[in-house]
């Protein structure tokens, strides 16, 4: 009989946690990580940018499910407006970078910069109760400058199966991701429209501090390795292909995002080498990258990828940088 007893309770979790995906879930949205480094010889002027939400349709939902997933009802707490909880996270993230900037939402402000954004989305996935909870991030925007107007791209992806609790995914699913995500976008606007930079002998104490930590705790340092892909220098690239051969999957899939941060211009040769590793997290952050260069041949790529997979990330993916 207890034997009996000890089936039913783990026939009933998965299934619990099932009809929860299918009756609504809310999470609450943290603070954003910001960085703990500062960008050197940075213009004291303070940097006006102004957000303007161009999202339509389907995309102005924050939190929507893959179309052949479960249905699941996501409400965030303390997010507020997404296009207001951008501009405040940015403004916090480049500050703490040492670039002084205002971000506004006001049409009527005058602006030195500013970033348009198209999409701005979480996209949920759940195929069954024994399935993880799968988290797309993604991004699609513009900065424009005197110098003209740059189209970029933000991606991020991780999942977990949830074991107890549908509140174990809020962490790593949500809240981490979306982190991420705040650093992607500041980094590719200062990298596109800023311009400022950490020396090299910045990017080898940094990548020093990551060698020293790697193993010390969950995940590695992977904080770090997104601050080494927002330095804006080429010295970065190496030590962080060095640090995609690290054995915990997270900390590897992170390195190779970072590199697409940095702009993987030259790099592609490395990146469709690593496309060999089998972990989804890695591939789709390889994938990524190799959009992260904004060309034809990088699209025709993802294109080709799409084609030849049914994976629902490769989709997303190729999907956000496509169209």
């Amino acid at each position: 009989m207890m034997v009996f007893k000890k089936v039913l309770v783990l026939l009933c979790v998965p299934a619990a946690l099932l009809l929860a995906g299918c009756g609504g879930l809310t999470y609450k949205i943290s603070k954003p990580t910001v960085s703990r480094w500062k960008y050197a010889d940075v213009q004291d002027q303070k940097i006006v940018i102004r957000i303007v939400d161009k999202r339509v349709g389907n995309d102005t939902v924050f939190a929507k499910p893959f179309p052949s997933a479960i249905p699941v009802k996501i409400k965030l707490e303390k997010l507020g407006d997404p296009i207001s909880f951008l501009a405040q996270n940015l403004e916090k993230e480049l500050c703490a970078r040492n670039i002084p900037v205002s971000c506004v939402t006001s049409p009527d402000q005058k602006a030195d910069l500013t970033l348009d954004v198209e999409r701005f989305q979480i996209i949920n996935r759940r195929s069954g109760g024994f399935a993880p909870w799968e988290s797309f991030h993604v991004f699609k925007g513009s900065v424009t400058n005197a110098n003209g107007t740059f189209p970029f791209h933000a991606f991020f992806f991780n999942g977990k199966v949830p074991m107890w609790s549908m509140d174990e995914v809020e962490t790593p699913c949500i809240n981490m991701p979306l982190s991420i995500m705040i650093k992607e976008i500041a980094t590719k606007i200062n990298r596109l429209a800023i311009g400022a930079k950490v020396g090299d002998n910045g990017v080898a104490l940094l990548s020093e501090h990551i060698r020293v930590n790697i193993g010390m705790e969950d995940n590695g340092p992977f904080w770090k390795v997104f601050e080494l892909g927002a330095t804006n220098n080429p010295a970065a690239i190496e030590p962080l292909k060095e640090f995609c051969n690290a054995k915990d999957n997270f900390f590897r899939a992170c390195a190779l995002s970072a590199i697409g941060n940095l702009g993987p211009k030259g790099q592609i040769p490395f990146l469709k080498k690593e496309l060999g590793e089998t972990s989804e997290i890695s591939k789709f952050m390889v994938l990524k990258s190799i959009g992260d260069l904004e060309t034809e041949q990088s699209r025709a790529f993802l294109e080709g990828m799409a084609k030849s997979s049914s994976e629902d990330g490769i989709t997303i993916c190729k999907e956000l940088y496509t169209k």
